[in-house]
């Protein structure tokens, strides 16, 4: 924007100039009055008054010696606009490119806080676990993005109009230097909301959509995966239910390839791969630490190539989630239906044998 300004500036060409100034110039009371100064020193300020009958044409006048003259309309396009075109629209004073923190309020609850000083993202805040690397870098890519969309009319100081009196809604950035960064939320106006950036006159309007936090959640985060783990370092695995057991022992070959018994019969390596994709997904969706009691749904046991093992117990919460037990505690909870799939491409691939 301020190159266009300095363009403007350098090329406006005097069409005509006049003998004497009249009330009809608009010079009295003009659009704006510009002042520049050069590199060498020399300051040169004109008024810019009203436009001619054509429209093509505007009347400015010279503030320094008084010279009333006539140039194109198109000339001094850049020089009347809003003050708000020359503000830059960038939202962060932080290094946004090199963010570790992320904290979220909203309506004076704490909903969470993810920190990623420990090289990985992890929820410190309602609970301490990991988080969803993946989910953490989409939604920064899209912070990166952030743009002031406006800005309140010069000289609105109404804050409470804005939303932003009495605000507690509010998202905090750290980078990696330590610096941080409050955006408080405000009122929503049509497709822009107040945006507190700093101070208590920094506001601008961002666009709306850019501040739903919906799916920025602790449950949309969380990240507890007991069984992640890769095909090359099993040795074997045992899923076990009311119905029975079923164990898959698993020979590593060379090139990193398998070969894979299901209860004693080797079963195709893809077939295997779509169980094992699932067996290892078996991640946590919400956090809710309770009582499980000493009734078992399911017992997933992975042993390691160096004789290590992992295991998740599944324990019964409601109708639609099981509680998972993991290293003697019960914080998180999973779907039902991840069992309930895993267990369907088990009995198909036993009935395909």
């Amino acid at each position: 924007k301020m190159e266009l300004v300095i363009g403007a500036l350098e090329n406006i060409v005097v069409t005509r100039v006049l003998e004497e100034e009249i009330p009809d110039y608009g010079l009295e009371s003009p659009q704006a009055v510009v002042t520049c100064t050069t590199s060498k020193g020399n300051t040169h300020s004109f008024a810019i008054g009203n436009e001619t009958v054509s429209h093509s044409e505007v009347y400015i006048r010279d503030q320094r010696n008084g010279k009333v003259m006539v140039t194109s309309t198109g000339s001094v396009a850049q020089l009347t606009g809003s003050l708000s075109a020359y503000r830059d629209k960038e939202i962060f004073t932080i290094d946004k490119n090199n963010i570790v923190a992320v904290t979220y309020y909203q309506n004076g609850q704490h909903q969470l806080t993810v920190d990623c000083t420990g090289g990985s993202w992890k929820l410190t805040y309602p609970f301490d676990a990991p988080a969803r690397n993946v989910v953490m870098t989409e939604f920064l890519s899209d912070v990166g993005k952030w743009t002031a969309a406006g800005f309140p009319k010069e000289g609105d100081r109404d804050y409470a109009a804005m939303g932003l009196e009495d605000s507690t809604s509010w998202i905090e950035f750290t980078d990696a230097n330590g610096e941080t960064q409050r955006l408080t939320i405000g009122a929503t106006l049509g497709t822009g909301t107040y945006v507190r950036t700093g101070d208590l006159d920094e506001v601008a309007v961002m666009y709306t959509t850019d501040l739903d936090f919906t799916e920025f959640t602790p449950d949309g985060l969380v990240f507890v995966s007991p069984l992640k783990t890769t095909a090359d370092q099993i040795a074997g695995i045992t899923v076990q239910t009311a119905a029975g057991i079923d164990t898959f022992v698993v020979e590593q070959l060379e090139n990193s390839k398998q070969k894979v018994t299901l209860n004693g019969t080797e079963i195709d390596p893809n077939t295997f791969a779509s169980i094992f994709s699932k067996y290892i997904g078996m991640n946590a969706d919400g956090y809710a630490p309770g009582q499980a009691g000493d009734s078992v749904v399911a017992v997933l046991t992975t042993t390691y190539v160096d004789g290590s093992g992992a295991q998740l117990i599944l324990q019964p919460r409601d109708e639609n989630t099981f509680f998972m037990y993991v290293d003697g505690r019960t914080d998180f909870y999973m779907n039902a239906s991840e069992l309930a799939e895993l267990l369907y491409r088990i009995e198909s691939a036993k009935a395909a044998q």
